[in-house]
């Protein structure tokens, strides 16, 4: 399948004005299916969605690293491939120079060293006592059962 709008070098939606103008710039071949597809409001709906469907699966694949592999066929489906472009990546802006203050750090690791310790100290012991008491209730309720 063609891009065909690539080709007429206009937008997706441009006007029926517009394809008009950039026909006559079109070769032979693209001017025939582009006067016969996109001049015709049926099938120029029928274009735009399954257009918009292989720019969405070449999308997918360009970001999936998956440009240059077999299963996609080089073809058929060229004006749908998205050429990677190298740019150097702009400066980051500089951040605001803060203090930090050294107190609210400390207290922010002393309660939560101090609440973790305790607390999981405390709710050990409950357990251990919660496990022996099921324990012997169940040694219990087997020799209770065991003497009948």
């Amino acid at each position: 399948m063609k891009d065909l709008y690539k080709r007429l070098k206009v937008e997706g939606g441009a006007t029926e004005e517009q394809i008009r103008q950039s026909l006559g710039a079109a070769p032979p071949n693209v001017r025939g299916s582009a006067e016969l597809i996109l001049l015709d409001a049926r099938r120029r709906s029928v274009y735009d969605r399954n257009r918009d469907l292989l720019l969405t699966i070449a999308q997918l694949r360009f970001d999936l690293g998956l440009n240059y592999t077999p299963f996609w066929s080089r073809r058929q489906f060229k004006d749908f491939w998205i050429v990677p472009t190298f740019t150097t990546p702009a400066a980051p802006p500089e951040a605001p120079k803060r203090r930090v203050d050294k107190m609210m750090i400390a207290q922010a690791f002393h309660t939560a060293r101090h609440h973790g310790r305790h607390h999981a100290a405390r709710w050990g012991i409950w357990w251990a006592v919660a496990l022996i008491a099921v324990g012997a209730g169940a040694a219990i309720v087997i020799l209770w059962h065991a003497s009948f």
